[in-house]
């Protein structure tokens, strides 16, 4: 690794207190066919024990599948723990949930919607983890839910990517889902002999357990050095962009000094249009700084990727709003892989191919209607 690239892994072990776990597989899964099938494929595999967490779990075919498939393994005496947001997965249908407490899977919420500590309603855990028996694992900012099947063909299948994980940073990952589990049931886990050994992938990462504190959290940090730290290019890939002000500023910023800045985003199908309307003037801000920005124009793209030099990326669940980096409890992998930033690159090249450029004419409000719904959104950008 040149000495510049060095510099910049060796800034984020310092502020993490924690080096590159080096030895990892990490496969890059592109939408629901690919994800869905091998993340079935790990739970039918498992031998010993599955955890999961998630933060959406809605009703449909795909719900059913996972249940089943989770049911039908406590049944053959593998331990299966599932705990879902309260919020996020609060509309779980009641038969579903059935199917797996009653095979013996152990389902909890975490922290329900009726409490005495109401204010700690608007603090969920949107976390993605799937380990099982310790050895092969996945995050990514997949949902389950039948908007993420098929392959991104059209309006009603979304464009994700989702991440298998195998090596140390499982170790990470696992822990990312039993912090919540803690929390949620009290339990006290017993100690677990993880399946850990290195791969000749050698893939370096670190996995970054998000929580926000005093509207910090370890993502926020994450991101502002991304950033800050860019020589060459950056090119970000999330659904809900809504920055904070130090979040433009880093960007604008890079851009002066000749940073190379290119982002994709939904267009046209936004299943959260108040973001794109909250969002506007920063999109503008941006574009007349000089970065490309583009809408995805087939389906609404749920993915989130950033690559910085061609050398370091970061993924997972983590969107680049105010509610991942100052409310939710986030998961995200931070690796230090050429040959991995390169396969997102080429990732998003296919995306970009996929959308259209942002034109400020085009962005710009038309009607006075169109500045009083933004102005009014944006009273609520710490919210999205």
């Amino acid at each position: 690794m040149a000495i510049d690239e060095r510099t910049k892994s060796l800034r984020f072990e310092n502020l993490l207190g924690a080096k590159f776990a080096e030895g990892n597989e990490i496969l890059s899964l592109r939408n629901g066919d690919e994800i869905f099938g091998a993340m079935l494929k790990a739970i039918r595999n498992a031998e010993r024990a599955i955890d999961f967490l998630t933060f959406v779990f809605w009703p449909g075919e795909t719900a059913n599948e996972f249940a089943a498939a989770f049911a039908e393994k406590a049944r053959e005496g593998v331990r299966v723990r599932v705990l879902l947001d309260a919020y996020g997965s609060g509309s779980l249908d009641p038969a579903c949930l059935a199917v797996m407490e009653d095979a013996g899977v152990q389902v909890a919420w975490f922290r329900t919607m009726f409490r005495f500590r109401f204010w700690r309603n608007n603090n969920r855990t949107h976390r993605k983890v799937l380990v099982c028996d310790g050895r092969i694992a996945f995050t990514g900012g997949v949902g389950i839910a039948d908007e993420w099947r098929g392959n991104a063909e059209d309006r009603f299948h979304w464009r994700d990517t989702h991440f298998q994980v195998r090596g140390p940073a499982v170790q990470g990952l696992y822990a990312a889902f039993l912090s919540n589990w803690v929390e949620a049931t009290n339990e006290i886990p017993p100690a677990e002999e993880l399946d850990l050994q290195k791969l000749e992938a050698n893939i370096s990462a670190i996995v970054i357990q998000s929580s926000s504190t005093a509207g910090w959290s370890d993502a926020k940090m994450i991101l502002r050095v991304l950033m800050g730290i860019a020589t060459r290019s950056i090119r970000i890939t999330t659904p809900y962009f809504v920055p904070d002000l130090a979040l433009r500023v880093l960007i604008v910023e890079a851009l002066r000094r000749g940073v190379s800045v290119e982002m994709v985003m939904p267009g046209r199908f936004n299943n959260h249009p108040i973001v794109k309307w909250a969002a506007t003037p920063d999109i503008i801000e941006l574009v007349k700084a000089g970065a490309a920005i583009y809408l995805y124009d087939k389906t609404m793209i749920h993915t989130k990727t950033v690559t910085v030099d061609g050398h370091l990326s970061f993924v997972g669940s983590v969107n680049c709003n105010h509610r991942s980096m100052c409310l939710d409890d986030e998961v995200g992998l931070l690796v230090d892989s050429q040959s991995f930033a390169s396969e997102l690159e080429s990732h998003f090249a296919r995306d970009k191919k996929e959308s259209t450029r942002a034109d400020v004419r085009d962005l710009r409000p038309k009607t006075a209607g169109d500045f009083v719904r933004n102005a009014i959104a944006r009273l609520f950008r710490t919210e999205i």
